[in-house]
């Protein structure tokens, strides 16, 4: 049962997330300032089509879900087009930890990934961390201001 004040809570912290958000996409901007921070990147224009990071010229796609555990379902959200030099996925679990963060290149992104019909990408979760380089041991005890 959902009480009044879980609502409450839940809606409070809610407004404060989305007061300091740029999208509505909170788990992939959540992912994207733990890849800005690791990589010393700077976070891409939230219209910029291609990559969310550029780390010393290094365009990197960022890709996020939260998940309850190992094997993952489903498919990474929607990439329209090749400009980006590495994707990173970063899983989480229902309780916000990471579980697992893998690098793969541009070209292994576009080989494993599915095409549609109006252009778009997207790759299932359970290919991608079991294809990637896992690179979670740099970002399990990163901390965010």
């Amino acid at each position: 049962m959902i009480s009044t004040t879980l609502w409450n809570d839940y809606n409070a912290a809610l407004s404060a997330i989305e007061s300091v958000s740029r999208t509505s996409n909170i788990i992939g901007e959540y992912a994207e300032e733990l890849v800005k921070k690791v990589s010393n990147g700077q976070l891409a224009p939230p219209s910029q089509k291609g990559y969310d990071i550029d780390a010393n010229g290094v365009r990197i796609q960022v890709k996020a879900t939260r998940q309850e555990g190992l094997p993952l379902e489903g498919n990474t959200s929607d990439f329209h087009n090749e400009e980006f030099d590495k994707l990173i996925g970063v899983v989480f679990d229902k309780k916000g930890r990471i579980i697992k963060v893998v690098e793969v290149s541009a070209a292994e992104a576009i080989s494993m990934g599915h095409k549609r019909s109006d252009g778009a990408w997207s790759i299932s979760w359970g290919k991608l961390v079991n294809a990637g380089h896992d690179i979670t041991a740099y970002y399990i005890n990163v901390v965010l201001p």
